[in-house]
């Protein structure tokens, strides 16, 4: 779908059902000379030998919705048989060995790439039927990571009918609600945040900036004007209280004050911007109004 510059894949997906899709799709690529285009993808490109080929995850509590999650992930969509788990005897790093764990790179291997192939390299994200994926941990991670290092993003999803149907779902995202195969993967993704109010204000303004958001090529600039409303609502909440952030369970952190001895992976820092603007009569963003625009991430 990106090579062929269809906003959504459907159609393409199910034309890969049967051999002779995937020939007309791979001689069509080929006219476009689109078939020595490279992409980085995790799942291929990192070494699942040395990480979690061996199973599943922990197992949750029988008889709760996570388990059933959990259950429904290790069987096949179709046969609904286990998937058989690989017996190789390489030894396995966790998030908890960080310096030997290749999961837990991905900021640096974007930066990495951005740098090598300056003007070239983007980030693709592609949005499954259910929209899940803004619901785990690692990809709102990625996402927040490309946005605020001002690495070109570019998105794909199933259909407009899957986006008209999940659109709900994208309005108050919190990386705290997000879900990990592991939950000590999650723990560390939440524990390397200083701020996580801040880390969801840029996850909204990386799905709907009014100019360069994820999905501001499906909105009109009235929906797009409301949806600014709304995360400066947002943070004009978070701002008149303590804004304190942090993981439930484990204390709060104030934001009052940069603390850089907190500096890890996500240190985000918020600008204030000022503008008169004009928008639609939805927008809750009147002219003058003080937006929360730009973020940007360092890490020590």
């Amino acid at each position: 779908a990106d090579e062929l510059g269809s906003p959504v894949y459907a159609s393409i997906a199910e034309s890969m059902l049967d051999l002779s899709g995937v020939e007309e799709l791979r001689d069509e690529l080929d006219e476009k000379d689109m078939l020595e285009r490279t992409f980085w993808i995790c799942a291929f490109s990192v070494n699942q030998h040395v990480s979690i080929c061996n199973g599943f995850g922990p197992e949750p509590m029988p008889g709760t919705a996570a388990w059933s999650e959990w259950d429904s992930k290790r069987r096949d969509t179709t046969t609904h048989e286990v998937f058989t788990t690989c017996s190789c005897n390489e030894p396995k790093a966790s998030s908890a060995q960080p310096a030997a764990s290749e999961m837990n790179k991905f900021d640096d291997m974007m930066r990495y790439l951005s740098k090598k192939h300056h003007g070239t390299f983007s980030h693709l994200i592609v949005v499954d039927a259910h929209f899940e994926v803004f619901q785990r941990a690692w990809c709102v991670a990625e996402i927040v990571e490309s946005h605020v290092t001002a690495i070109p993003q570019r998105i794909k999803i199933h259909s407009e009918e899957m986006l008209d149907r999940h659109y709900d779902s994208l309005l108050n995202l919190d990386v705290r609600d997000c879900r990990a195969s592991r939950p000590e993967d999650r723990d560390m993704i939440l524990d390397s945040i200083p701020d996580i109010n801040e880390f969801n204000t840029a996850l909204s303004w990386a799905i709907f900036g009014t100019e360069e958001g994820l999905f501001s090529q499906w909105f009109d600039g009235q929906e797009r004007a409301a949806q600014v409303g709304r995360i400066v609502q947002r943070v004009r909440g978070l701002s008149s209280g303590s804004r304190t952030a942090g993981r439930p369970g484990t204390g709060s952190r104030s934001t009052s004050s940069e603390d850089d001895s907190s500096c890890s992976s996500f240190h985000l820092r918020s600008e204030r911007v000022t503008g008169r603007r004009s928008t639609g009569r939805s927008s809750n963003v009147s002219e003058g109004d003080v937006c929360y625009r730009s973020f940007h991430l360092r890490s020590e």
